[in-house]
């Protein structure tokens, strides 16, 4: 005795091809939602590095003092003519106003030396004078000090992505204070930390001033 004829549904062309449809959908929507998530590590990482050299640069000019250690060069907001030579030109800068307009690419220390990691990055400082009773008020170059000024640290990574730190120094800021003892002060530091052949470095002021 025969078994009895059953009908079996088939899965048409047109299905398939719907189906087909439907999970390449999906797949590109994963393969995008991983890809904008890489991208987004990549873009947190690279502001945090930027964020970290920026605060380097920022430590490196507020240690310096307020004004020029000698008084004659005071009359010049900016570079005098003894600090434009030498293998580091920055190496040369004595005060805050020294490092106005300043920019760099790649990355630097002090001594001109490149830093490992920051190809294609760029830095770039901009001193600004401030009215002392109303900050909020910026004066010309040219115009008489009142005590207060701005330093803004700017760092552009390979992208284009620009981040900017800003910070305020006062004429009467803790720097300029006499110690009471001709001794040598540290008031800032730098650190530069490898994993996996990646290099990121920071800098921070020390605000009790160590001695040396």
């Amino acid at each position: 005795m025969s078994a009895p004829f059953t009908h079996r549904a088939g899965t048409s062309l047109a299905e398939v091809v719907i189906a087909t449809l439907l999970v390449g959908v999906l797949l590109i929507a994963a393969l995008e939602s991983a890809g904008s998530a890489a991208l987004g590590t990549r873009n947190r990482a690279s502001n945090v590095k930027s964020t970290l050299l920026a605060q380097e640069l920022l430590a490196e000019v507020m240690s310096m003092p307020y004004q020029d250690p000698d008084p004659r060069a005071n009359i010049t907001f900016g570079l005098e003519a003894d600090e434009l030579s030498g293998p580091s030109e920055r190496a040369n800068f004595d005060d805050i106003d020294d490092y106005d307009g300043w920019s760099e690419s790649p990355p630097t220390t002090r001594a001109g030396i490149p830093l490992d990691g920051y190809s294609g990055w760029q830095r770039s400082v901009v001193v600004v004078k401030h009215m002392y009773s109303h900050p909020a008020t910026t004066l010309a170059d040219g115009e008489l000090d009142d005590g207060l000024r701005s330093i803004t640290v700017n760092v552009e990574d390979p992208t284009g992505n620009v981040t900017s730190l800003t910070a305020f120094r006062t004429e009467q800021g803790a720097l300029e204070q006499p110690t009471g003892l001709d001794r040598t002060i540290i008031s800032n530091v730098t650190i530069a930390i490898t994993s996996n052949g990646q290099t990121v470095r920071s800098g921070a002021n020390i605000m009790n001033h160590c001695t040396d």
